[in-house]
Formats: structure tokens, sequence, C-alpha cells
């Protein structure tokens, strides 16, 4: 009897030791299978508060460690790799942006992903862990799994810069360009927001804008993308507060008249953009989609530069479809699986050369009829004439010399594709009204003759030689 029990004994503690072998051998195959980061990640659907559902095709000759090491895959995915998009779901661009991150600070990485490490808070498994058939290959001698996961993409970054691992959004924010939201012309249309009036025998859309943000939808779907502009570090520019300031200051006016009777025609959208002057205008535009009890959302977004009107980024697309949710959780859903490609052509694409080649802005130059200089004035004795100095001084104070002569006459000058430092000397912001002031202090200073200048816009100034403007 005691021989019987001995022998069960010792069995099952043979039975133990080589399960804690064989265990401990798999966690070292996995461990090695993730040290490796052999994966791929395709992002499958966006949900809310930041998270992602993301499929993780992992490899390993046992299925069981492919699937074990598919949460990590997902999170390292995430930070360094991005994802992958569909036909109809953008991806997302990796956290960071620095390849050697991990390496230079593998004090922090190993442990966070160390078996049971900190990565497990940000990542759990969707629909229990199942996997679909189809989902579960044989490559050669190893298996490539297929396993969809949910990341909290939102919360990952938040960890990571409080670790002051990635940059936090607030401190990329001095580098990124403003932003002020408006209305689609298109939506403002549809909505009877658009009056048509004469504007000097032309016929011309003019938008109330004053109107347009009295509908509630507007403002919801307003403060849902400017939280998340503002989440992903943008310095924005509130189209309403703006709107507010100018008739609190009684500044909305058609027209501004000089003293010489000189008129400029002023819209209310240049007031807006003199004012709150924006790097960027976003446009925004959605439409409902009602099929049964669930509804979805079709957004458009286009940013277009503000000084210029050339085409900045652009994103649209429509969001699951949901039972019961607000204009803003449907929204938020149908915009956050674009988000983050559409920041990366603002960073990337339109700012990363605007950092480069500065900004761009046209200036004009006008002359009245009784001023004691005209463009064609010769100015010394070598007969170089005004336009020439003011050339000179255009390549003394633009990047690079960067700017096109488009117009000469006697009475006017217009250059095109100005090329303006984003800040002065001190860091302050230069703007295409203080290039202009700059340029007219010059011309008093050096010719003794009155100027004044104005801006339209962000990106033109006007300077008037030979009279002030009021």
């Amino acid at each position: 009897m005691k021989n019987t029990l001995f022998k069960k004994s010792l069995l099952c503690s043979l039975i133990l030791f080589f399960t804690l072998i064989a265990n401990a051998q798999s966690k070292k195959k996995a461990n090695k299978d993730t040290e490796a980061w052999r994966y791929e990640i395709e992002v499958v659907q966006t949900g809310t508060e930041g998270t992602y559902l993301i499929k993780v095709w992992s490899y390993s000759s046992k299925p069981e460690i492919a699937i074990e090491q598919s949460k990590k895959n997902a999170v390292h995915g995430i930070i360094f790799k991005g994802l992958t998009g569909t036909s109809t779901i953008s991806g997302q661009p990796a956290l960071t942006s620095n390849a050697n991150l991990e390496n230079e600070k593998t004090d922090f990485f190993k442990p966070f992903f160390a078996d049971g490490g900190k990565y497990m808070k940000f990542v759990s498994n969707s629909n229990d862990g199942a996997i679909a058939a189809g989902d579960i290959m044989r490559i050669g001698k190893e298996f490539k799994i297929g396993v969809v996961v949910s990341v909290n993409v939102t919360a990952l970054r938040k960890e990571l810069e409080s670790a002051d691992i990635i940059k936090t959004l607030g401190e990329q924010a001095v580098n990124k360009p403003s932003i002020m939201i408006f209305p689609d012309d298109n939506w403002m249309s549809a909505n009877g927001f658009s009056k048509e009036i004469d504007n000097q025998g032309v016929k011309t859309l003019v938008n109330d804008y004053a109107s347009a943000l009295l509908n509630v939808e507007l403002g919801q779907v307003i403060t849902k993308i400017q939280k998340m502009m503002l989440d992903r570090g943008y310095p924005l520019e509130n189209l309403s507060q703006t709107l507010k300031a100018i008739q609190d200051a009684d500044a909305i006016k058609s027209m501004e008249t000089s003293e010489e009777g000189n008129s400029v025609q002023v819209s209310l959208k240049d007031k807006l953009l003199n004012s709150a002057r924006p790097d960027l205008i976003l446009y925004v535009s959605w439409t409902l989609n009602t099929l049964g009890p669930k509804k979805s959302v079709y957004f458009s977004m286009t940013a277009m530069d503000a000084g210029t009107n050339k085409p900045a980024g652009s994103a649209s697309g429509t969001g699951n479809e949901l039972i019961g949710a607000s204009l803003g959780v449907m929204l938020e859903t149908a915009v956050l699986s674009h988000i983050d490609n559409f920041n990366d052509q603002l960073m990337n694409t339109y700012f990363s050369e605007m950092q480069t080649k500065g900004r761009e802005i046209t200036v004009e130059i006008q002359v009245f009829e009784n001023s004691p200089k005209k463009i064609n004035s010769e100015i010394n004795d070598d007969g170089d004439e005004l336009s020439d100095d003011i050339q000179k001084w255009m390549k003394e104070n633009t990047v690079n010399g960067a700017f096109t002569l488009q117009t000469k006459t006697s009475t006017l000058m217009r250059m095109t594709s100005v090329r303006i430092p984003l800040k002065t000397e001190d860091g302050t912001a230069f703007s295409a009204d203080a290039f202009g002031t700059k340029l007219r202090k010059y011309m008093r200073k050096t010719y003794q003759i009155p100027c004044s200048s104005y801006p339209v816009g962000t990106g033109k100034t006007v300077l008037v030689i030979g009279g002030k403007s009021q």
C-alpha cells in the first residue's frame, strides 16, 4: 500500500516537474518570439473614447504561443509601427516616429512588455478570444494566427506621455498650426444659412455665420471636432467667440474708405480671419443616415491654408451604425478612424513645408492718382525705378528671397508666392499684416511719402502709396 502511494506521489511530482519545464520552455519560446517582434496588425473597427479593434497576426511554431503574444504585439504595434488601414477605415500613425526609442528607453519598455507588465492595462480580447477558422494558417513549420483585440490608444498615449517617453500633445502644440473651424459652404447653403447679395453688380452668395452658429447640431459638431483636434495638440481659434468679439466692438462694416475716397471691400470672413489669424481653416460638413433604428454619420473635413486658400489635408468617411447614440458620439466614431491620418497630412505635408519654406502670402502695392511717386518713378541717377528698390527689399526680407512678380504698372504692383518667416527673431508670430507694416515703414522712412497698409484675410497685405486709409 505504502509503495503504491509512493509511486503515485512520485508520478504526480514528475508530471508536475515536466509540466513546469514545458511551461518554462513555452514562456522562453514566447519571450524569444516577442523579442523578435514578428507580427502584422490592421485596424478592424474604431470605438469610442479612443479605442480600436485590431487584428494581430502573430507567428510561432505553436498556435497557443502566437495567441498568447497577440496582446503584447498589438500594443507594441500601436506604439512603434502604426496601423495598416483598410479600404473603408484609415489606419493610424505610430505613437512615436523615433525608430530608436525602444533601445533608448529600454529601462521602461523591458518591464512594460514583460509577462503581466503594464501593457496589459491597455489591451483586452475581443469576442472572448475566439479565433475564426480562416485566421489560423500553417506556413511551413510554423503557424500564422490572427487574433482580434481591443486597444485603448488614448489611455496608452497618456501613459507614455506621463512617463516622459513621448512628447505630450501640449508640448507638440507649440509646433503645430492654429486652426479655426468653419461649417462647409455646401452645408451652409443646404441649411439656409447663405444669402445672395448684389456686390457691385455681381450676384454673390454670403454666409450668415451668426445665424448658423445658433444651430444646435452645428454647435455639437464644432465642439466635438475642436476637442479631437485639441487632444492632438492643435491650438484653436473659436469661430463663435471671434464673431462675438467683432460684433461687440462694432467692427462689422461692409466698406473701409480712405481719406482720399479709395474704397476696399472687406467681407465678414476676412474680418474673422484678420481678428483670429489662424494658419488653417477647417471646413466641416456631415450627413445623418438612418436605417430603421440604426443611425450613422457621413462626415467631410477639408483643411485649407487661411492665407492662400490652398488645400492642406482632407478626410471623409461613414461611421459605424449605432442605435440610440447622440450626434457627437456618432461623429466621433466616424472621425476617429481617419483623424490621425488627417493629422499626418497637416504636419508632414503642409506644416513641415511651411516651416522650411516660410508662410506663403500675397503683397499688393497700390498708388493713388495724386501720389508724388509712382511705381515706375526713377529714384536715382542710375535710372533705378521705385519698383526695383521694392524688389530688392523683398529679396532681403523674404525666406530665401522667394516671391514672384505677377503684375507691374505705374499704379499697381502685385507679388505672389511671397514666403515670409513664421516668427520674428524674438519668437513672435509673423503675419502678412506685420510684413506689410514693415514694408510701409521702410517706404515712409526712405521716401518720406504717406503710406498705409492693411491686411485682407490672413494671406494678403495691401500697401497704399500716397494716401492713408481709415
